[in-house]
């Protein structure tokens, strides 16, 4: 009897795993040892290997930006990078160019501020599809530290939302380019894109794209094509 009783525990407890689920997880990143991680990088170094999708990175209170190595680039599950009240991520160094954060399927970043960045796309390869799912919320883009938005690879069911002084957005017409929502946001002007003098450009092939409620306020004056424009649609 006791043998029956120990094989049906053993029956039971491997169906119950077969069907157990690994839950999302939350990574702390500061440059405190009491994070699980002291840079993103090293947070996203770990999530490639263990990443199930709806894991969030949260960074808070000491972080150090200058310990970064760019470009980060999102892993290909869903992501979040969520930062704390005045965290700022970014390239210290002002004689360099503004890194890169690329932006996979189903990446978010939000609640961050931003100093001499590019948010992209990541770029999927010439015959894969455009990512889906991306979503930029309530950041905050340093004017003085120009930082901007350039979805090359193109984006499918976006979201750009609530963010402030973005300095530009640009999305890739070559790439598939459908169901964007854009509102709520400001836009600072400080720096063109890629000398076409707006401060959002898309082109007519996108489609589904809903605009709602933002405000477009140019800053430089010296463009090949004279001062900052708001829209190229």
């Amino acid at each position: 009897m006791k043998k029956l009783f120990l094989f049906l525990l053993l029956v039971v407890g491997g169906l119950l795993g077969a069907h157990a689920t690994v839950q999302a997880a939350t990574y702390t990143v500061c440059a405190d040892m009491a994070c699980d991680a002291e840079t993103i990088t090293e947070a996203f170094a770990t999530l490639v290997d263990t990443a199930t999708g709806g894991d969030e990175v949260q960074v808070i209170s000491d972080y150090d930006p200058s310990a970064e190595t760019y470009p980060l680039v999102f892993p290909d599950v869903t992501t979040t990078i969520a930062c704390d009240e005045g965290i700022v991520i970014g390239q210290t160094n002002p004689a360099e160019l503004s890194s890169t954060i690329s932006l996979s399927t189903s990446s978010t970043i939000r609640d961050c501020t931003f100093g001499r960045v590019m948010l992209m796309s990541k770029n999927p390869g010439m015959t894969a599809l455009a990512p889906s799912g991306i979503r930029i919320e309530n950041n905050i883009f340093s004017q003085m530290a120009t930082s901007s938005i350039y979805l090359f690879a193109g984006a499918k069911n976006f979201v750009i939302q609530g963010n402030r002084d973005i300095n530009y957005l640009t999305i890739n017409s070559n790439r598939e380019v459908e169901n964007g929502l854009i509102q709520n946001n400001s836009f600072f002007g400080r720096v063109n894109s890629g000398r076409s003098g707006y401060m959002l450009a898309t082109s007519a092939s996108s489609t589904n794209l809903l605009f709602f409620n933002n405000d477009f306020v140019g800053h430089m004056t010296d463009t090949i094509g004279g001062a900052m424009s708001a829209l190229s649609i």
